[in-house]
C-alpha cells in the first residue's frame, strides 16, 4: 500500500523479531534454572527422610544390642532401607546414584 509515497508494511522488522526470541530465550533460560534448584531441593528432602527412616529402623531394631555385625545384606532383609530407595543386589542407591 503507497500514500503520500511511504510504504506501509504488516508485521515485525528483524529486530522486533529478535527482541522477542532473546525475551523468549531469557525465560527458558530462567526456567531450566529453577528446575533444576527445585529438583535438587527435592532429592535433598527425599534423602533426608530416608536417612531418617533408616535410623528409626536401626534404632528399633538394635536398641538393645550393637550394630557392629549390621551389614547391608542384612540391613535389606530386615527391611531398614525404605522402598524408595534404588536396591540392586546388596548395594543401597539414593537419589543422586551413590
Amino acid at each position: 500500500m503507497l500514500k503520500d509515497g511511504i510504504r506501509k508494511s504488516a508485521g515485525l522488522t528483524l529486530i522486533e523479531s529478535l527482541v522477542v526470541v532473546g525475551i523468549l530465550l531469557g525465560i527458558v533460560a530462567i526456567a531450566l534454572t529453577l528446575y533444576g534448584t527445585v529438583k535438587d531441593r527435592l532429592n535433598v528432602k527425599n534423602e533426608s527422610e530416608n536417612i531418617s527412616f533408616v535410623y528409626s529402623q536401626v534404632l528399633d531394631l538394635f536398641s538393645d544390642e550393637t550394630t557392629d555385625e549390621l551389614e547391608n545384606p542384612l540391613a535389606i532383609e530386615s527391611g531398614i532401607f525404605p522402598k524408595k530407595m534404588k536396591i540392586v543386589g546388596d548395594k543401597v542407591y539414593n537419589s543422586w546414584g551413590g
